[in-house]
């Protein structure tokens, strides 16, 4: 299990892109490119890991409910973040 602390929403979104094309979706099976839920905790997103399957909660609940699993944060890299109308089309294609 993998936990990930998104504090921006260009984050979570390279997040979700690189989760999606490793063959995760969420925990309900929709496809991580099919919802965005950052707005809900906004900076204190946690993004877990679990074998293929994604769930989403705060900060605070992770550090409670997981307190031996480090978290990691996670930051886009800026060049991979450049996104058009053309390549955001064709990330989320597939």
């Amino acid at each position: 299990m993998k936990i990930y602390h998104t504090e921006t929403q260009a984050d979570y979104d390279a997040l979700m892109v690189e989760l999606e094309a490793q063959g995760c979706t969420w925990s309900f099976g929709m496809k991580l490119s099919e919802s965005n839920n950052w707005y809900v905790n906004e900076d204190l997103t946690c993004i877990r890991v679990y074998d293929s399957e994604v769930n989403q909660a705060s900060l605070n609940y992770y550090k409670e409910e997981y307190p031996d699993i480090p978290i990691t944060k996670y930051k886009a890299k800026v060049n991979e973040m450049k996104f058009t109308k053309d390549n955001v089309l064709e990330v989320f294609k597939h």
